[in-house]
């Protein structure tokens, strides 16, 4: 059974990672933080075997979603990120795994979590699928890196004007039936707009890719 700890600061991402490594028999998760500098003393008390750990929380996050580098990003900070906490806690718990996870498109986050000793890293737009190998493989002892840099550009295609306001409507919390009866579409429309937006994006769930557009200003719940 792999004990996994989830370090991440928006809670609808953070539930569905819980839900999805949860529904996995090898997998159990034993904790879920908002913050990164709480992460260490959660190892010390609870011993995960392996961390999901995102890049930046909380005020890590900038300008409703905009990024900077890591050297700004260290300069300005009022809290520990994700990769000082990497470096922090397996120099206590060197046989603990940690994934590195982040939206942002940012190539000095590669290297800075290769010298902090990170075993993994992935983007958040990564199929479920690929997530579960890479934790598994990552226990195995195979680190997994990506090769190229996505840009914002491409994990932002083109929507239509209903896709937009769909996901505006999602992003605002509202529920299926309410989004039937404002946009007058019925169930079945909705649903294949859904499956077209998930088709364009990669994403297995509307509300995963809702969550990452958000977080990076790919759209707005006020328009």
């Amino acid at each position: 059974m792999i004990r996994i700890l989830i370090v991440e600061d928006m809670t609808m991402l953070r539930e569905a990672l819980t839900t999805i490594l949860s529904d996995e028999k090898d997998m159990q998760v034993v904790g879920a933080l908002e913050h990164a500098g709480d992460a260490l003393e959660f190892c010390r008390e609870n011993r995960p075997d392996l961390i999901l750990m995102d890049v930046l929380t909380d005020d890590n996050l900038v300008n409703g979603g905009s990024h900077r580098s890591l050297e700004q990003e260290e300069s300005s900070r009022t809290q520990i990120n994700g990769i000082s906490a990497t470096q922090e806690i397996l120099a206590e718990f060197p046989d603990t795994k940690i994934v590195i996870i982040t939206a942002f498109p940012e190539i000095t986050f590669i290297e800075a979590a290769k010298k902090a000793g990170a075993h993994s890293f992935v983007y958040k737009n990564v199929k479920n699928d690929l997530l579960l190998q890479i934790i598994r493989g990552t226990m195995a002892g195979y680190g997994t890196f990506p090769t190229h840099i996505p840009t914002l550009a491409t994990l932002s295609p083109k929507f239509t004007d209903r896709e937009m306001r769909i996901l505006r409507l999602l992003a605002q919390a509202r529920d299926r039936r309410f989004i039937e009866q404002e946009l007058n579409i019925s169930e079945g429309t909705l649903k294949a707009v859904i499956t077209g937006i998930l088709n364009k994006t990669g994403y297995d769930s509307i509300m995963q890719y809702v969550v990452y557009a958000v977080a990076n200003g790919l759209i707005s719940p006020h328009g």
